[in-house]
């Protein structure tokens, strides 16, 4: 399981707090749910030990979410190893180096990025070495830095080492794992829905559902939906080759949006108005297995505290 961080790594240790506990958010779709919710934590600014699980490279096609609590479960009974690769501390590695930068292109430090990982002799999704890692970030300085000799850059090895080692454990006692899925009856059985919410609440795992599917979570942002039929978005049917009804109604309010890019920002000025639109709609967990709703704002609260 990888991981990816919303904490910078290259605040010094004196300037954030010790965290009580850790939170895991795992989506069941790879794209559109990371980068909403990534807005929603820096809008809000939210404590720093959230974290994004994200399933390694041969499970990342699952889409059926009795498969992937049986790999949260694994997670939690220290069966499945968790790690940051080089891959997934980029982000953070991005906003530490463009604070000095602002004449080069983020698609251009990645590349030169990836270029200075081969150079190690290692894979861009290989599991993190810490030295190698903070030679990589010293050679970026380096290349795009002038005079970084004279900058207050030098990386706080104990606070990577703290974020690398310390942050890839669960410990059950004190740390929280969210699953968040799609209803979509068309590939989740009720039997599959009954088994996951049983595990989820066996194994204190928090559980939250979307029925139909994102887009009908996005769309909110937008309308009370309360024109269109429960029938029509319970069954979510497909009105073209590839996108389904309540897809085609959210493109009417954001002709760009697709599940791999959108503008999170125009989602975040409008997440209230969600909130309020989705109280006309179910929000039970275990009633969410058979109509349409979401109980998706109680993670907002979660993630608030």
């Amino acid at each position: 399981m990888r991981l990816k961080t919303s904490e910078k790594f290259y605040v010094r240790k004196s300037q954030i707090s010790e965290p009580k506990s850790k939170h895991f958010i795992i989506f069941e779709g790879t794209k559109s749910e990371q980068i909403y919710f990534g807005s929603f934590i820096k809008k809000y600014d939210l404590i720093t030990n959230i974290f994004f699980f994200l399933r390694d490279k041969d499970k990342e096609g699952w889409t059926n979410p009795e498969k992937i609590i049986g790999l949260l479960i694994d997670v939690i009974n220290g069966n499945e190893k968790i790690v940051f690769t080089y891959e997934t501390v980029f982000e953070n590695i991005y906003e530490y180096i463009s604070q000095f930068i602002n004449t080069v292109t983020k698609k251009e430090i990645k590349n030169k990025y990836i270029s200075f990982v081969k150079q190690q002799k290692i894979d861009f999704n290989d599991q993190v070495d810490i030295n190698k890692l903070k030679n990589i970030i010293l050679e970026l300085i380096k290349y795009y830095v002038e005079n970084y000799t004279v900058l207050d850059v030098i990386i706080d090895t104990k606070l990577l080492f703290d974020l690398i080692e310390e942050n890839s454990t669960f410990d059950k006692n004190i740390d929280k794992i969210y699953l968040v899925v799609d209803r979509d009856k068309n590939s989740f059985t009720n039997k599959q829905y009954e088994i996951v919410l049983k595990k989820s609440k066996e194994n204190n795992i928090y559980f939250f559902v979307i029925n139909p599917c994102f887009e009908f979570w996005l769309l909110l942002h937008f309308k009370d939906c309360l024109d269109y039929s429960k029938e029509q978005l319970f069954e979510n049917t497909y009105v073209t080759s590839n996108n389904t009804f309540v897809y085609e109604e959210l493109k009417k309010y954001d002709p760009s949006y697709t599940k791999s890019r959108f503008n999170a920002n125009i989602y975040m000025e409008k997440i209230e108005i969600a909130i309020e639109n989705a109280k006309y709609y179910e929000n039970d967990i275990t009633l969410l297995k058979d109509n349409v709703g979401t109980n998706l704002m109680f993670l907002f609260d979660e993630l608030k505290k």
